[in-house]
């Protein structure tokens, strides 16, 4: 039986281990932190349990509609775990007052977006349509051949889309309203305006079919159901075991070096770590080809950010849980000039406080090199997370007035704490998926370097961030490993 060493308990490293056991490989993954996840984790202060990581995008492929069920089924993640479904994805509020619910519902969207802007009614009506042409790309089909033939022609009709929507970015794309909230809702959707603007009717079709849904429990239930499954399996998890060097032998990985100077050798290396550290530290950049040095040298960043993370007196059941709402005024932050909140509340996870209370975190995407010219522990530091703290109660109180006596207890997570926890490349979430560089990621992921043997890459460095993604690059790896073995990739 071959051996396997994963770098990294993250989804993707977790899943690269379940179908290495399923494959028949010895399989152990060495991990810095001491618990599952990466980045796809949460932390408790006091009784309370704060989200770190499904926040937005959530669970992809969470019904049996969606053709990444069968992957969450192979991890053990579903039927398992409870799965929980919003009627209305995001709330967006202007300074006008006026209100815009991001229904998950194509039809219901269609209607809430018509009430707001009929003078957008050709542009609306597009969307809306396109949400539901996308649906074929997602569907699952089982082996029903029927199935198979109508996602077929259904993905042709929908090609069009893609080269008339392919070459925008959001912003480029919420251009073509009119209506100032939905160009607002839509530039601001996923954060950042350079994102390539068909992630928007993937994600969306998703919803649409209710196949994206919020795991109860969180990341960190998420990673420990997966984690379950690999020892299960009767695979190995190393904790608090730090990767400092891939050992490299006459052009072949043969093993890893620990920071304290052990060497584990096996068959097999995987790096599901961070792809900078990996390329440039554990293989001291003897194996980056060209194209990946320029990835890295020019490819912008998703940013991190500071989250603001509050444990309240309050039962939020009933309202709105996700809210991006512009401010009267803007404040400064983190040395930004802001004018958005962004709260969600988890009061519909009955397992992150204690009844009647409820989780509340606040998102503020940030730069590192702003908290390094800051400097992590100075009295700098300390005060600014003081300020921010009370310059977010402050505005939460002029939305949910009374929150401000409700609290119980608070954390405030900085781009730092990103680094410390999770060590990933300028505590980024990893590239930013933009229109040049998301498709080539997700359909043409580098598993393999050239004049490295029996070395593979996986992770969102490799096919782009969310669970989903890592969870199918875990996947994805094992079978390229399997294909250079000459044997037939199994999923049982």
């Amino acid at each position: 039986m071959k051996s396997v060493i994963i770098i990294g308990a993250g989804i993707a490293g977790l899943s690269a281990g379940v179908y290495a056991r399923k494959n028949g490989y010895a399989a152990t993954i060495y991990e810095s932190h001491t618990v599952p996840g990466g980045m796809c984790t949460a932390w408790q202060r006091g009784k309370f349990t704060f989200e770190g990581c499904l926040h937005y995008v959530q669970l992809m492929g969470t019904s049996p509609a969606h053709d990444y069920y069968s992957l969450w089924q192979e991890l053990g993640v579903v039927p398992h775990m409870t799965m929980i479904y919003h009627d209305i994805f995001h709330t967006f509020r202007d300074t006008a007052g006026r209100t815009l619910n991001l229904y998950t519902n194509a039809d219901k969207l269609e209607q809430e977006l018509l009430s707001l802007s009929p003078a957008d009614a050709q542009e609306i009506k597009t969307l809306c349509t396109a949400i539901k042409q996308h649906v074929p790309f997602i569907r699952a089909t089982g082996k029903n051949p029927l199935r198979s033939i109508s996602r077929t022609v259904g993905i042709l009709r929908a090609i069009p889309l893609l080269k008339k929507y392919g070459s925008m970015n959001m912003a480029e794309y919420a251009a073509r309203y009119n209506d100032p909230l939905i160009r607002y809702a839509l530039t601001d959707l996923f954060t950042y305006p350079d994102f390539a603007c068909t992630n928007l009717f993937f994600f969306l079709a998703g919803m649409h079919i209710q196949s994206i849904g919020y795991p109860q429990g969180g990341s960190l239930a998420l990673a420990r159901t997966i984690e379950r499954t690999f020892l299960g399996l009767n695979g190995k998890i190393e904790y608090k075991k730090k990767v400092k060097r891939i050992e490299v032998q006459d052009g072949r990985a043969t093993g890893i070096e620990l920071d304290d100077g052990t060497v584990e050798r096996a068959d097999i290396v995987i790096s599901a770590a961070d792809g900078h550290a990996t390329l440039f530290d554990m293989l001291e950049d003897r194996f980056t080809p060209p194209a990946l040095h320029e990835r890295y040298a020019t490819q912008p960043l998703f940013p991190p950010f500071i989250q603001v993370s509050l444990g309240v007196n309050r039962d939020m059941s009933g309202t709105p849980h996700a809210v991006k709402a512009q401010t009267a005024t803007p404040f400064e932050l983190a040395g930004r000039t802001r004018q958005e909140v962004w709260y969600q509340h988890f009061a519909y996870d009955p397992t992150l406080a204690p009844a009647g209370k409820t989780a509340v975190t606040v998102l503020y995407p940030s730069d590192l090199a702003w908290w390094e010219n800051l400097g992590y522990a100075t009295e700098a530091y300390k005060a600014e997370k003081r300020k921010i703290l009370e310059t977010t109660i402050a505005q939460l109180e002029q939305m949910l007035p009374g929150i401000s006596a409700q609290i119980e207890v608070s954390d405030v997570a900085t781009p730092f704490t990103t680094l410390r926890y999770v060590h990933t490349w300028k505590a980024s979430l990893g590239f930013m998926m933009t229109k040049e560089v998301g498709a080539d990621m997700v359909m043409k992921p580098q598993y393999v370097l050239s004049g490295l043997d029996n070395f593979y890459m996986t992770g969102l460095w490799v096919k782009g961030f969310g669970a989903p993604m890592a969870a199918v690059s875990g996947k994805d790896v094992i079978h390229e490993v399997c294909k250079a073995d000459g044997k037939k990739f199994v999923v049982e």
